[in-house]
This record gives C-alpha cells, sequence and structure tokens, in this order.
C-alpha cells in the first residue's frame, strides 16, 4: 500500500459470507478490493474506440464505467441501455459428455468435437445458436427438449455401432434446459444468466446415465404443447450447491420419431433415417442377413442405398411408413426402425 504507484487508492476487506469461500481465503490469510483506483489511473484518460485494440465494439461504453468523472446516475442510464438491448428471454440447453475406452485428451477431444458435428444434423431442425460446444441458447422451451431427446437417441444410435465394432464411446451423461432472461451481447464471449447456471446444474449435478432434466419454469413454459405428445415428465425434489430445485426428468426418447409422431417429428426422422442410411452405405461388407437374400428384401435393400445416396428423403419416408412385410423387415434390420 505505501508503493508511489498506489498512490491515493483506497481498499476494504472482503468478507466472504459463502463458507465454501470463508475456508478458501483463510489459507490466505485476507483479502481487500480495490474501492478507489489510485491517482495515477484516476488522472488518465481512457483511449479512444479508434486506439483500442483488445475489446468489442458493443463493450467499449462499458469501458468508463468506473471512471471517477462517471456518476451514478451515469453508471445506471449505461445499465438500463444495456440491459433494454443485450438482456434477452432465453431457453438453456446444456450437455455433459463423458468418455468410454478413451485415456488420451487428444483422443477425447477429437471424438466430442466429431459428436458434435454428427448432432448438427439435429441442430439444423431448430433455430438453435451455439455459446460454447456444450452450451446452445434457442427460442423456444419445446424446441429444447425434443433436441434435447433427438440429440440422445442419436449419440445411442452411433454408440450402438461402435459397441459392435469394438471402437472407443462418447456419451451424454447428462442434459438440463431452463428459461429466463439471458445477457447475451453477440460477437462475444458475453452469454450470462440463470438459464445458462441452472442448465448447468441440472445436466452435471442432477442427470446421470444420459438423463435429461428440465427447471419448473421450463415446464411451465410448455405450456401442455401438443408436440410434447407420447412424452413423460416427473417432478423430484433435490438440493443442488445449496439451493432447492424441483425438476423434472424427461423419459420418451424411445417414442420420438415414432409412427404415431410421425406429423410432429418429421424433420427429426429424415435425419434418423438419412444418418443410419449413411451408416449402411458406409459399411463395405454389411453383415445383415439381408444383404445375401437375392429376393424381394435384396431389391428393397438396393432401393433404400440408392435413396440415401441421392438424398431422396421423400422415398426414405415412404419406405419407412409401409406396411409391407417385406420392407418393414428390410428396414429394422439396416436402418434400425
Amino acid at each position: 500500500r505505501n508503493l508511489p504507484e498506489l498512490l491515493g487508492a483506497s481498499f476494504g476487506l472482503i468478507m466472504p459470507r459463502e463458507e465454501e469461500a470463508q475456508v478458501t481465503m483463510s489459507a490466505m490469510n485476507s483479502i481487500y478490493e480495490v474501492l478507489t483506483p489510485p491517482l495515477q489511473v484516476q488522472n488518465t484518460p481512457l483511449p479512444g474506440a479508434d486506439a483500442n485494440d483488445f475489446l468489442q465494439a458493443a463493450l467499449l461504453p462499458l469501458a468508463g464505467r468506473y471512471h471517477h468523472r462517471f456518476s451514478d446516475s451515469d453508471q445506471k442510464q449505461l445499465e438500463a441501455q444495456f440491459e433494454s438491448m443485450y438482456m434477452k428471454p432465453k431457453v438453456a440447453l446444456m450437455f455433459d459428455f463423458c468418455f468410454q475406452d478413451i485415456y488420451t485428451a487428444e483422443l477425447q477431444l477429437s471424438l466430442k468435437y466429431e459428436c458434435l458435428s454428427m448432432l448438427g444434423r439435429i441442430f439444423g431442425c431448430f433455430h438453435v445458436e451455439p455459446m460454447e460446444d456444450v452450451l446452445y441458447f434457442l427460442d423456444d422451451a419445446v424446441d429444447a427438449i425434443l433436441v434435447a431427446l433427438a440429440c440422445g437417441k442419436l449419440v445411442d444410435k452411433r454408440n450402438q455401432q461402435c459397441s459392435a465394432e469394438g471402437l472407443p464411446r462418447i456419451l451424454i451423461s447428462g442434459i438440463g434446459v431452463h428459461v429466463g432472461q439471458v445477457l447475451h451481447i453477440p460477437d462475444t464471449d458475453i452469454h450470462w444468466g440463470d438459464p445458462v447456471n441452472t442448465a448447468s446444474k441440472l445436466s452435471q449435478e442432477l442427470a446421470q446415465n444420459g438423463e435429461i432434466y428440465i427447471s419448473k419454469d421450463t415446464y411451465a413454459a410448455c405450456g401442455g404443447d401438443p408436440r410434447l405428445h407420447g412424452f413423460q415428465f416427473h417432478q423430484t425434489g433435490r438440493m443442488l450447491s445449496g439451493v432447492k430445485f424441483e425438476p423434472y426428468l424427461v423419459q420418451g426418447r424411445d417414442v420420438l420419431g415414432s409412427v404415431e409422431r410421425l406429423r410432429f417429428d418429421q424433420d427429426l426422422i429424415e435425419e434418423f433415417i438419412l444418418y443410419d442410411c449413411d451408416m449402411a452405405c458406409l459399411n463395405a461388407e454389411p453383415n445383415c442377413y439381408v444383404t445375401q437374400d437375392t429376393g424381394p428384401a435384396h431389391d428393397v435393400l438396393k432401393e433404400v442405398k440408392r435413396a440415401a445416396s441421392d438424398n431422396d428423403v421423400e422415398k426414405i419416408l415412404a419406405l419407412y411408413e409401409s406396411e409391407d412385410s417385406v420392407v418393414e423387415e428390410v428396414m429394422h434390420a439396416v436402418v434400425g426402425i
């Protein structure tokens, strides 16, 4: 405090209330907060926007918030302006991944981004804003639930194939969804708010083995939407980090994409079928018995592969809805539906 560079500065002792913070700080004796900056800082003019190489343009107005000439009323006005511009209602969708039989960071990272690339099939069916590799924003709570279910189902499909081939697997250990106000400033890494924090707790601290938990507010926002037909929601009460939560466990992943939900899930069904057909086409020597058949089943298989190769979704959907026993057998054996 006696350094000439700190002349004019004032400090205040920080006294945390949280027990964990108190334990952490006890090992550091005391921690002080700078209440008033040194005179050297106070008398230094702020650089102009054209001289700043490190701050995004949207954040430049905040740079002067703590300047001594910036009054409390100026600060409140600036904060109100930023809230009106960047505080928006959003649905936060958070994933938590884990790995099986993968022990190197390089392979884990590679597999994670391979998985995220695959999940792009699902994201493309909805308006999904990627914030981080595990965090996504949506505008609709029902869409977020459908995305969560679809991603879980697609990862299951991938892992079934990996298990059969003895390949390492990446698993979704949990998914959390919460709604609320978020401070989101485009072209920056600022995406803060209760939705992010709560979705993180639900996915990382509560969900296990691929479970999907949505907050009580998310469930209320859905309001009995018909797009959730066939799914089940079971409420539970849990304490997470000293806070009581009453989230809902979402069940019904197998229902997603079923015939009775065709009018709701058509885009997702297309992606599921195309993914499975892509995998069948990539396999040079399919083990499925129908490939050895020289009769009707073999002809149906050729038709499925041709439609997948041509990206003929309408044809594949027609095969999917067919009631012909041979077609149903082939689609179940090769495509997995």
